[in-house]
């Protein structure tokens, strides 16, 4: 078979490139620009063991492959994002189905999709689920741990504080796992100036249902990917089931998630999902006691700060040579010279002390050190002070020395901005490790550099990572912008998502106004089978669990049916939201001819203009040649033709070279004819 004259991916690529997403990031960018980072372009043909498949999309819809897992560990181990991928993928080929990965990859099942009324119930959720294990394991009157008066209060104030931070909290700090079991250490060490904060939601997943009309089936392993509990089960299968949307397990059946499930179906998947949320609030328990029954040994939970190390049962011990440089730290701190932070951390560069991370100390480090309760042997877990550590300094001088530190100055530490003042910042993208490509100096050459390690460090650089001279760039891209830059706003405004979005839009209003009878009758219906399907999975009326099971799945189920109207609602405000961007981002190009007035821009008003206009460009490796693919903010027929890349090798260097456009236009023309 021929191979195409266009790049096709292989498997390996597809899940080389899913794996490198960073939700860190897109969950950082959720007012705008997240999407690059949860998630891949649509895949219509595809690289197979050297065959290519054409994969076919369904009355012009595609499936959506979703993956999730809870914890960077999960991700490289056991339930893998590689496992999910291959099976799905796999799927999906069996279809012939062209397909679209959306990832959630290290966020919490529990985590809803940006909805702040749902993401506050589901907060509400995991503070009564929180509260009701701790309680059990701690303060309950028949708990088998003995604790004193005083350690009670101090718990029950952890509790009270944890509880509000939990109801009231619209950010996720990275040391919570997904079970919320994990007690938020004050010691952990940290030397990045502050706890890394990012929002309790699944990108990924909010990303695939804001593009639900263009999705036929949702491809997933097993329900825990999508779902952890009742409430989250409600709202998704209703919103799936209203777009028409099914569900395929590639491990376990999801029949009771798909179109037209009947109510049985319904229900049954309810209390699927209800034993789910009762196997998490088990994880909890399990870790929480796993916590504490670690602590009582004597051997510290989680990351243990940088002067120790664990021996092979768990135990903390010292390194020497790191304890003297903490205590450097701590004699500049007592000094009579009454030194700052920063200039402590001064000291200890020219002094050369190792620091903790990289090649300086810096006022952040030295500022966390010294408050330390580590430092006198401690651990802070559930609101008390285990002495689980070997201790630098006792209890006294401890606190003698947090009052000396009081007296102290607190000195922000000062964020350097990332400027946009370049041509082509934000647009350029790396294929070889899928990050976006930044301006840089290198000898005094300004350059466009993919700043990953294997780009950046000259002993490990790879040749493919992205690596372009701003001048020949910008040089192109200037005199593409005059050339083709009216045709390019003309086929903007003449896109037709624009149509798509009105007909989605009328099409949303009808069904909310058809929505209240059909909402009645469903609401009978769930009334009437709720405790048939329960019989039906053989759960014992007499059980005492039965009442609770039977109220608790009802109430949910209706619940969701009753709030069907309000999520069509929030849909047809998110289409009139998207129908909002769309035309800002055409209003700047119709008002006047921008193009003609190109060369009196300046560079940070050209980018704003290209990001416009161009979503990104990417170097790409087709055999033996090297092209520049630009792609377009267009629905559809979004890529212009390749941009051909000469490269000229000096030593382990590699020089690329652009054409000049007429060469460019005249090799694109030769491509077409």
């Amino acid at each position: 078979m021929a191979q195409p004259d266009y790049y096709v991916p292989s498997i390996d690529a597809i899940i080389k490139q899913a794996k490198a997403l960073k939700l860190s990031l897109a969950t950082q960018l959720m007012n705008g620009g997240f999407e690059e980072h949860c998630s891949l372009p649509i895949v219509k043909s595809l690289n197979d063991g050297g065959h290519v498949v054409d994969l076919e999309l369904i009355d012009g819809k595609y499936a959506a492959i979703y993956v999730r897992v809870s914890t960077d560990k999960q991700r490289e181990d056991g339930w893998s994002v590689e496992d999910q991928l291959r099976r799905n993928i796999a799927h999906c080929i069996r279809k012939q189905w062209a397909f679209k990965i959306y990832s959630d990859q290290t966020l919490s099942g529990s985590y809803a999709w940006l909805d702040s009324e749902l993401q506050k119930k589901m907060a509400k959720d995991r503070a009564l689920r929180y509260k009701q294990t701790f309680t059990k394991i701690f303060l309950d009157d028949a708990s088998p741990m003995k604790i004193t008066s005083s350690q009670r209060r101090q718990m029950e104030e952890f509790l009270d504080k944890k509880i509000v931070d939990l109801e009231e909290a619209t950010v996720d700090f990275s040391d919570e796992n997904e079970t919320g079991a994990t007690e938020y250490d004050d010691d952990k060490p940290d030397y990045t100036g502050g706890r890394h904060r990012k929002l309790k939601v699944r990108p990924g997943l909010t990303l695939l249902l804001s593009n639900d009309q263009r999705i036929h089936t949702v491809v997933v392993t097993d329900l825990s990917r999508l779902c952890r509990s009742t409430t989250l089960f409600g709202e998704l299968g209703r919103i799936l089931a209203d777009a028409d949307i099914s569900v395929e397990g590639t491990i376990e059946r999801l029949d009771y998630i798909k179109r037209d499930a009947d109510m049985a179906h319904g229900l049954q998947g309810a209390v699927f999902s209800w034993f789910a949320a009762i196997k998490l609030q088990e994880v909890v328990a399990n870790a929480i006691r796993g916590i504490s029954q670690m602590l009582m040994n004597g051997r510290p939970h989680g990351q243990v700060t940088f002067w120790m190390e664990r021996n092979d049962d768990g135990f903390a011990h010292l390194i020497e040579e790191r304890v003297r440089a903490v205590r450097r730290v701590i004699e500049l701190a007592w000094s009579p010279e009454n030194l700052g932070y920063r200039e402590i951390a001064y000291r200890m560069n020219k002094e050369g002390w190792q620091p903790p991370r990289g090649s300086r100390w810096n006022g952040v480090a030295i500022r966390t050190i010294l408050r330390r309760k580590n430092l006198m042997g401690a651990q802070t877990i559930f609101g008390l002070d285990w002495p689980v550590l070997p201790a630098i300094i006792d209890a006294y001088d401890y606190d003698r020395l947090q009052q000396h530190l009081a007296t102290k100055s607190e000195e922000p530490i000062k964020k350097s901005a990332y400027s946009t003042g370049y041509l082509l910042t934000g647009i350029l993208r790396c294929s070889a490790c899928n990050t976006t490509v930044r301006f840089t100096t290198n000898s005094g050459v300004e350059i466009y550099l993919c700043q990953c390690e294997k780009s950046v460090r000259e002993e490990t650089r790879d040749k493919r990572h992205f690596r372009l001279l701003r001048q020949d760039a910008d040089r192109f891209f200037n005199d593409l912008m005059r050339s083709y830059g009216r045709n390019m706003v003309k086929r903007i405004q003449e896109d037709p998502l624009r149509q798509r979005l009105l007909d989605e839009i009328g099409e949303l209003n009808e069904q909310v106004k058809g929505q209240q009878s059909l909402r009645q009758e469903r609401i009978s219906a769930a009334t009437s089978q709720a405790q048939s399907t329960l019989a039906n999975i053989a759960i014992n009326p007499e059980n005492p669990q039965f009442e609770i099971m039977l109220q608790q799945i009802t109430t949910t189920l209706l619940n969701g049916m009753c709030q069907t109207q309000h999520a069509l609602e929030q849909r047809l405000r998110m289409k009139r939201a998207d129908l909002d961007r769309l035309d800002q981002t055409e209003r700047p190009l119709t008002t006047g001819d921008r193009i003609a007035q190109w060369d009196q821009m300046d560079d940070r008003a050209k980018n704003r203009i290209m990001r416009q206009l161009i979503s990104q460009v990417t170097l790409l490796e087709i055999g033996a040649n090297e092209v520049l693919e630009i792609r377009l903010n267009l629905t559809d027929d979004n890529v212009m033709p390749h941009v051909p890349v000469n490269r000229e090798y000096r030593g382990r260097q590699v020089r690329r070279r652009l054409p000049s456009v007429a060469e460019y236009i005249a090799h694109a023309y030769a491509l077409t004819t």
